[in-house]
């Protein structure tokens, strides 16, 4: 048959005829036998193997000899040495597919029967070697390598030839043999086990993974909306299902509200499973709809699971697939996030979705399946339908399509779009159709959007990167706002919020793309990209990120994904010992997040790897329970330990909201919202304090909780989450209610009895501070304040007493320090710059308190304070006219008092605005109650004016006022312009010895001392 087919090609055909071998004499025996393998149909997988295994050749045809005549071998061998793709197995078929424009197969699920009812196929050894042949999965040997090779992702090109065949008789189901019956039964006579590492039988075992991902898969399904019931309402919760009613109000009763939320800025977002939660609660009357709402959150977190699944699969084969799904699965942020945020999982898994469908919509080119367009479109409508990031998946598509369409014609062709017109019109239309529909189906439930569906979204967009309002945080030890992040704090979380076995896995496939070139593919590139391009813009975009890794959990399933091809590399590839090895470390790495999540169970989500030494080694260096989810337990425990029925109960708490959800139905029971370090202040009888915002220092400390009073902790590996305490004494809250009545002396000796009993109060001593500070006994506020900062470092309105407190005592390097510490926590508040620049004011640096109040105005425009400052430093360099500006600003503000309103009026005497002067000293006369001061303007705009009759009179006014270095500087200039030169210099040398810093009496001083020289 040397004539018939290339000796490159090595035929294998496969007969039920046994007496073929004789009926095919014509063609000459010893040309056939030759050059081609005869199989007999049933030969079976390991038969198949054996031969594969012997074949010498680089390219297989594979042929069903009872439904071909031998003369059609060489025409097929032409056709496919005419389009040949190296990665392509080929087929050939008279059949016509029902192809939407052209291009789009809308079969859905079933695998294609055009590709399996082929009587031959034709394609590289190394494919075929993916097959599996075994009559246990068709009768057909040729449909079961067919099936297997769709399966397992390998891509098909059609021969276009005119040579007849004979129809396939159809009498098997692969798929159940395929998903069910070849698997289970591999796996159950136990010869999974017995060939564990036995190349020949990887189909196999590959068949039995993508079992155990779909028995994985069905378990995440219920258990994971099972138990969520255990899980507390997250700290977004209350405002989010709000604003759910607002949307559906907007669409039921046309009720605007949802539009505009100016507090909250949940207009911005998508919510798009939020309001199927809220429908869902809606219809079937439940009266607890955050449990509705957390059953839904789990229902997409498990389809998160399932997808990262299918992208494994994909990526690496079932071992991929499935160790993804356990990776994912026991990633503890990962899974607790999934329990009860219907912000950031609907994005993680819209986003993952999207990126497993755009890979998808290629596999097949120049086909296109209609399931996956659909994938593509409804991932696009999840991510964009709950945070505008998801616009980031529209330059994926573009880019991805790019890409491949030049991989498809080649780097040397891909240019010649008029030669290639046809494979651009398709990719683009294709590119455009998903985008479109995938946009306007994720704005259905957005007001905000719909309002404007070709702008809003970018607005939000644009919104989000421009969100700048801090909350605070702890990060590597430091108390700090969420706006003032270092660089490698999205990195950072990545790498320590990860499980080991995910951070190990990652980082080794990054070398094995490095050293092994065949992993550096289309492929891996594009999940590579998907999980670094988001960090890497947030941090180019300094984006404020808060709630640990939170706003980074869409990215965390390309690190499990990465993660999972590399162990998949280790346990399937690598020499026997080294899988040995491999696995016993992977089992070893995942057993450590399993542990952690059976033992914190339902505090999950805090969770630390051993690169910081787990959660011990993190708590206080990091926030811990950010999002109050161990509040749920503490209000538990509380409901079934303390005698609460029957009688009034008051409880405080730092998330009031969720704790009127879980007492809703006691009528009894009176819930008090309070931050951590204000509780004390408060009426209440008992507390239920999540350990958020907590200073890191009491928390590193075990000050947190207050031991007195203390009940019981909801903890994580020992660590108190969640405190519950009983009020011992209400001493401090009766001392506050005497402060908020003006009785400081009775509050004061109130707190110092208390105090001596309770001295590690440190909201207490900060409240005595500012009590001795407001009754202008700076010395002892400094001490109370030594006293509160001594329990809690950084407790802000202790730091600001005592600054304000060193300062009264002219303690300017007390004072520098506690500015600075509060600095350290928040570098962008206004008032701690203004504070910093009244200080330097006071040290007469008015250079560098200019730079600071400048500062307070860039991060508070209106800051009134720091207005004044500005005005007060530029006027006392005598820059009159610019100092107006601020002053005005303060008055139209309406926060103008006495010593603003002087200070104006003295700029416009100095500027000679006589008209405004005497709108404010008409007030100033009537309401002020510094009249030397006002009198000391009105006596120098005489004098400007040389309306001197007028001056002396005034002046003889007030001839009672000494001691005042300026009143002698204007008597100083009465006498010059009377000619009183003595008198004069007489005046000007007492105000320069009242204020030896008065330039303006020295400047006078000088000019008569220099008149009188030039007499001489």
């Amino acid at each position: 048959m040397k004539e018939i087919v290339s000796k490159s090609i090595q035929v294998i055909g496969f007969t039920a005829d046994v007496n073929y071998q004789q009926s095919a004499t014509q063609v000459g025996k010893d040309a056939w036998q030759n050059n081609i393998i005869l199989l007999r149909a049933g030969s079976g997988e390991e038969k198949f193997r054996k031969v594969l295994d012997e074949v010498e050749a680089d390219e297989i045809m594979l042929v069903d000899l009872d439904r071909v005549a031998l003369s059609a071998l060489n025409v097929w061998e032409q056709d496919y040495r005419k389009t040949r793709r190296g990665d392509h197995v080929y087929y050939v078929s008279n059949r016509k597919r029902k192809l939407w424009f052209g291009f789009m197969d809308t079969e859905l699920w079933r695998g294609d029967r055009v590709i399996t009812d082929s009587p031959v196929l034709i394609g590289e050894k190394s494919l075929f070697m993916k097959a599996y042949a075994g009559e246990d999965l068709d009768g057909n040997l040729l449909r079961a390598v067919s099936y297997s090779l769709q399966k397992g992702y390998v891509k098909f090109g059609k021969l276009e030839t005119t040579v007849m065949w004979k129809d396939a008789v159809i009498d098997s189901n692969p798929a159940v043999n395929y998903f069910w019956k070849v698997p289970s039964r591999f796996l159950m006579t136990g010869r999974f086990f017995s060939t564990l590492f036995n190349p020949a039988e990887r189909s196999r075992r590959d068949m039995t993974y993508r079992m155990l991902m779909l028995l994985f898969g069905l378990f995440v399904f219920f258990y994971m909306p099972y138990i969520s019931k255990d899980y507390g309402i997250s700290g977004d919760e209350f405002v989010d299902h709000r604003h759910s009613g607002y949307v559906l109000d907007y669409f039921t009763k046309g009720d605007k509200a949802a539009l505009n939320q100016p507090k909250t800025a949940l207009h911005l977002y998508g919510n798009s499973m939020q309001v199927v939660a809220a429908v869902v609660a809606n219809m079937i009357g439940a009266d607890d709809v955050y449990a509705v709402r957390h059953v839904v959150c789990a229902l997409v977190g498990a389809l998160g699971v399932i997808a990262i699944g299918l992208l494994g699969l994909r990526f690496g084969g079932g071992l991929c697939g499935l160790i993804s799904m356990l990776l994912l699965f026991f990633s503890p942020r990962f899974f607790g996030h999934s329990m009860n945020n219907l912000k950031d999982i609907p994005f993680a898994v819209g986003y993952l979705v999207a990126v497993f469908y755009f890979v998808r919509l290629f596999d097949r080119y120049p086909v296109i399946k209609l399931r996956h367009v659909l994938g593509a479109v409804l991932g696009i409508a999840l991510a964009l339908g709950t945070r505008s990031g998801g616009l980031l998946l529209f330059p994926y598509l573009f880019m991805y399509g790019g890409l491949f369409y030049i991989l498809w014609v080649g780097f040397k062709e891909f240019y010649k779009f008029l030669k290639y017109r046809k494979d651009v019109e398709n990719i683009l239309f294709l590119i455009v159709i998903v985008l479109f529909v995938g946009y306007f189906l994720s704005i259905i439930t957005w007001p905000f959007a719909l309002a404007r569906p070709f702008t809003n979204v970018v607005v939000s967009l644009k919104e989000f990167t421009n969100y700048n309002i801090g909350l605070r945080t702890i990060f590597e030890g430091q108390q700090m706002m969420s706006n003032m992040l270092p660089v490698h704090y999205a990195p950072k979380y990545l790498m320590i919020g990860s499980p080991l076995v995910v951070v190990v896995g990652c980082i080794g496939y990054l070398f094995f793309m490095f050293f092994r070139k065949k992993e550096f593919s289309l492929l891996s590139f594009f999940f590579l990209f998907s999980l670094v391009f988001p960090v890497f813009w947030v941090i180019y975009q300094k984006s404020n990120l808060y709630g640990g890794i939170r706003h980074l959990l869409f990215v965390m399933p390309f690190m499990v994904l990465l993660a999972a091809r590399f162990w998949t590399l280790l346990l399937s590839v690598s020499p026997k010992y080294l899988k040995g090895i491999a696995t016993v470390v992977f089992i070893g790495l995942l057993f450590l997040p399993a542990r952690h999540m059976a033992k914190n169970h339902p505090n999950d989500y805090v969770y630390f790897n051993e690169l910081v030494g787990g959660l011990h080694g993190a708590y206080g260096d990091y926030e811990t329970d950010y999002y109050y989810n161990a509040l749920k337990k503490g209000v538990d425990w509380f409901k079934k330990n303390v005698d609460y029925k029957g009688h009034p109960v008051r409880i405080v708490t730092n998330h009031s909201a969720n704790l009127e959800h879980y007492f809703r139905k006691d009528t009894n029971v009176k819930i008090v919202y309070s931050r951590y370090y204000d509780k004390f202040s408060k009426d209440w009888d008992y507390m239920i304090f999540d350990n958020v915002y907590i200073n890191s220092f009491q928390l590193k400390n075990g000050l947190f909780p207050v031991k007195e009073g203390f009940l019981y902790s909801v903890d994580a590996e020992g660590l108190p989450m969640c405190v519950v305490g009983k009020r011992t004494s209400k001493e401090d809250y009766q001392a506050i209610k005497l402060e908020e009545e003006k009785k400081y002396p009775e509050a004061i000796d109130k707190l110092e009895g208390y105090l001596k009993a309770h001295p590690w109060n440190e909201e207490m001593w900060m409240r005595l501070s500012k009590l001795y500070y407001a009754s202008g006994k700076p010395e002892e506020a400094l001490r109370c304040t030594g006293e509160s900062l001594k329990w809690q470092p950084q407790l802000m309105d202790a730091l600001n007493i005592r600054a304000l407190s060193a300062l009264d005592l002219k303690r300017f390097a007390t004072a520098h320090q506690a500015v600075d510490a509060m600095l350290a926590q928040n570098n962008v508040a206004s008032s701690s710059y203004y504070l910093k620049g009244l200080i330097y004011y006071s040290e007469g640096k008015d250079k560098e308190a200019l730079d600071h109040v400048n500062k307070a105005l860039r991060y508070h425009g209106g800051n009134v304070q720091a207005l004044a400052l500005g005005g007060d430093i530029l006027r006392r360099n005598r820059s009159y006219s610019k100092a107006i500006e601020p002053y005005e600003k303060v008055v139209r503000a309406k926060r103008a008092d006495e010593r603003v309103l002087l200070a104006l009026a003295e700029c416009y005497c100095r500027t000679n605005n006589y008209k405004l002067l005497d709108q404010i000293t008409a007030l100033l006369r009537d309401q002020g109650r510094d009249k030397v001061a006002l009198q000391k303007i009105e006596l120098r705009a005489l004098i400007q004016q040389k309306r001197m009759d007028e001056a002396e009179k005034l002046m003889t006014r007030m001839n009672g006022v000494e001691e005042d270095s300026e009143l002698f500087l204007l008597r100083a200039l009465c006498d010059l312009a009377a000619g009183r030169r003595a008198a004069a210099v007489e005046n000007a040398g007492k105000a320069i010895k009242l204020d030896p810093r008065n330039g303006e009496a020295l400047e006078l001083q000088r000019f008569l001392t220099k008149e009188v020289e030039i007499r001489k």
